[in-house]
C-alpha cells in the first residue's frame, strides 16, 4: 500500500508539473514545471485547471506514463470532483479533491524502482494528462510531453576488492553493470588502474597519480588483464575502477577496488576421493576451461564439486546459455580444498532440455567449467 501511494504521488507529480495545458475551448490545464524528474513533497499537486463555463462541472483527472520500449507503465485516475468555474489550483496544501486516486494499471518493476530510488529508471518516456468529463467520459483537455531519463546507478566492483591479493599476472576484473542496464547500441567500459603509494588512500591515488594502465572499448563487465600490459610489482597495491559508456558519452563511474600483488603460496592439493562426497546425489567435478565436454544432469538441482587452491576467499559463480549470455551470477564463499556445492533450480531458473555452462572464477583469475544438458528425470515423466 505504501509503495502504491508513493507511485501515485510520483505519476501525478510528473504529469502535473511538467506539461503545458492544451485547451478544449472551455477547459484547460496549466502545469508548473519542476526542475527534474524526481519526487519532492514541495512539488506535489503544483498545477491549475481552468473551467471557463458558468457553473461547476463534474470531472476527474487521468494520467499515463508510456516508456518507449515497455509501452504503458502507469495509468492512474483521480477521484471525481466538481470543477468550479474559474481557476482551481492544486498544490501540496490543496489536493483533497483528487483523493482517493485509483491505479488502473502499473508495471511492478517500475513501481519498485521508483520506491527504492525516488526517480524513474533510464528510458524515453511520454507523459500525458487528461481532464475527463465524469458523465460522458470524453476528454475535455489534455497534454503530453516527452522526456529522457538518463541516470543509472553506477557499476559496482566485484573482484578484486579491498583486501584481495592477486597471484596471477593476468587477473580478471569483474564488476556489475549499471542498473537499469544500458540499452544503447554502443555500450562499452573503460578500466583504469593506478599504483597506490605507501600512506596513500586508493581515492587519493586515482585523483593524484598518473594512470598506470588503461583499456577502453570493453564490451562486457569482465576483463582479463592484457598480456601486453605493464607487469605488476610484488607487494605493491593497485587501485582500479571502470567507466560505463554509451557511444562516446560517459554514463557512470564505479566505486574503487584495490588489490595487492603477491605470491599467494597456494595450498597443496587435498587428496579426497569423489566417493567421499557427503551426499548420495550424482555430483560432477568442474574441469579446466580448456576441457570441452558436456554431462547430463538428471536431478532437479545441479550438484558439483569445486576445488579451491586458496586458504580463504570468494569465487564468482555464473550460469550461461549457448550464446554466452550470463543468465544468473552470484559471489559465493569457498573453503580450501574440496567444496560440495549446489545450483538450486528454483534460484537459477534452469529450463529442462537446455544446454548450459557453469563458470566459477576464483580471485586468481582461474576459470573452472561444467558444461551440461539439463534433463531432470522428474521433468520427463
Amino acid at each position: 500500500m505504501k509503495h502504491t501511494k508513493y507511485m501515485k504521488n510520483l505519476i501525478l507529480l510528473l504529469i502535473f508539473v511538467h506539461a503545458c495545458g492544451k485547451a478544449n475551448g472551455q477547459f484547460s490545464i496549466q502545469l508548473f514545471p519542476a526542475n527534474d524528474l524526481t519526487l519532492a513533497a514541495r512539488d506535489l499537486w503544483n498545477c491549475a485547471v481552468v473551467n471557463s463555463t458558468n457553473g461547476p462541472y463534474r470531472v476527474y483527472l487521468r494520467g499515463t506514463i508510456t516508456e518507449q520500449k515497455s509501452g504503458i507503465i502507469y495509468d492512474v485516475i483521480s477521484a471525481t470532483f466538481d470543477l468550479q468555474p474559474g481557476v482551481t489550483n492544486f498544490n501540496t496544501a490543496n489536493n483533497e479533491l483528487l483523493k482517493p486516486e485509483t491505479v488502473v494499471f502499473s508495471v511492478s518493476s517500475y513501481v519498485n524502482y521508483v520506491t527504492r530510488t525516488n526517480s524513474l529508471p533510464r528510458g524515453e518516456y511520454t507523459f500525458c494528462a487528461y481532464v475527463v468529463d465524469a458523465g460522458q467520459l470524453n476528454v475535455l483537455a489534455e497534454d503530453c510531453f516527452e522526456a529522457t531519463v538518463a541516470t543509472s546507478t553506477p557499476p559496482m566492483v566485484i573482484s578484486p576488492t579491498p583486501g584481495d591479493s592477486i597471484c596471477t599476472s593476468y587477473p580478471f576484473f569483474i564488476w556489475s553493470p549499471p542498473q537499469p542496464a544500458l540499452s544503447g547500441p554502443d555500450v562499452s567500459y573503460t578500466i583504469q588502474l593506478f599504483e597506490v603509494t605507501p600512506n596513500q588512500t586508493a581515492l587519493a591515488a586515482i585523483l593524484q597519480n598518473p594512470v598506470w594502465y588503461s583499456e577502453s572499448n570493453i564490451p562486457t563487465p569482465i576483463y582479463q588483464y592484457s598480456i601486453v600490459g605493464r607487469s605488476f610489482e610484488l607487494n605493491k597495491t593497485y587501485a582500479w575502477y571502470v567507466i560505463a559508456y554509451e557511444g562516446k558519452q560517459a554514463v557512470a563511474q564505479s566505486d574503487v577496488g584495490t588489490f595487492v600483488f603477491k605470491d599467494c603460496n597456494p595450498i597443496d592439493s587435498i587428496e579426497v576421493e569423489l566417493t567421499d562426497v557427503p551426499t548420495n546425489v550424482p555430483r560432477f567435478l568442474l574441469h579446466d576451461v580448456a576441457i570441452n565436454r558436456s554431462v547430463v544432469v538428471k536431478t532437479p538441482d545441479v550438484h558439483f564439486t569445486y576445488i579451491s587452491n586458496f586458504q580463504t576467499g570468494t569465487t564468482l559463480m555464473q550460469i550461461m546459455d549457448d550464446a554466452g549470455l550470463v543468465l544468473h551470477e552470484k559471489v559465493i564463499e569457498v573453503v580450501p580444498g574440496y567444496n560440495y556445492l549446489t545450483a538450486i533450480q528454483s534460484e537459477w531458473n534452469l529450463v529442462p532440455g537446455k544446454h548450459y555452462t557453469l563458470h566459477l572464477l576464483d580471485k586468481a583469475g582461474k576459470i573452472s567449467v561444467l558444461k551440461f544438458w539439463y534433463q531432470p528425470e522428474s521433468a520427463s515423466n
